[in-house]
């Protein structure tokens, strides 16, 4: 079994905060290097914001029962992250490309806003609370699990062409400030998840309550009831636009 050095045991002393259940239960936080796996377990919030890290100092996390914050920092890969958490996963404000070493199961919500992700390939099997993934680089949810159940969904400030991959089960959709209305978008998944259609199916059905232009520019291509002459008069509109 792999053994923890001082600058391992300072660094692991320094973050293990208590959370209110330990409070409640009259518990100090600890961590321990788990004989069985090799991983080390938290009981307590493991807490590590702002503190400018690029890793996880060489520690592979197990179990974390409370919340994991390493928010504002500059992690660049989740390699060594917790494989669950007992609540909170918080990893906004990063340069993470992906998401490979995410926990398999978050209790409550999980933040992985305003890093560089192209896609949710990674994310957890299970989440109690939303998923907040605005200010990335995300054109669709395509990697997250099937079966997945979100209450909140916040994916604004993301350039947002299509509702592939989204939860199924979802609470409330907020995604404004891209290239579609959050208007639109929000009604493509109430057409879309309701009535079990696929995303193109739900851009055709949804196409007469569309209102913006520059929505229906950029998903006309995605209407498979469209004639091949309107598709081609959307893309010459798309073309004059850019011309301006």
């Amino acid at each position: 079994m792999r053994e923890i050095t001082p600058d391992q045991k300072r660094w692991l002393d320094s973050c293990t905060r208590p959370n209110w259940y330990l409070k409640s239960q009259g518990k100090k936080p600890s961590w321990e290097l788990n004989p069985q796996t090799g991983l080390v377990d938290v009981h307590g919030d493991f807490i590590l914001s702002k503190t400018g890290i690029r890793d996880f100092m060489g520690i592979e996390f197990g179990d974390v029962f409370g919340n994991f914050f390493a928010s504002y920092n500059n992690l660049e890969s989740l390699e060594g992250a917790p494989r669950k958490v007992g609540f909170e996963f918080h990893v906004q404000n990063n340069n993470l490309r992906s998401l490979k070493g995410s926990p398999r199961e978050v209790g409550g919500s999980f933040n992985c806003s305003d890093n560089d992700l192209d896609s949710l390939e990674g994310f957890p099997e299970k989440i109690g609370g939303s998923l907040m993934c605005g200010g990335n680089n995300l054109t669709s949810f395509k990697g997250v699990p099937k079966g997945v159940t979100v209450k909140m969904l916040y994916c604004s400030y993301n350039p947002i062409v299509s509702l592939e991959g989204v939860p199924v089960v979802l609470e409330q959709l907020i995604c404004s400030g891209g290239p579609i209305s959050g208007t639109t978008l929000r009604g493509l998944y109430a057409k879309m998840m309701k009535e079990g259609k696929s995303f193109q199916d739900a851009v055709a059905s949804y196409w007469r309550h569309i209102k913006p232009i520059e929505d229906k520019i950029i998903l006309a291509e995605e209407n498979p009831k469209l004639s091949q002459e309107d598709k081609v008069a959307y893309r010459a509109m798309s073309i004059n636009k850019r011309a301006i």
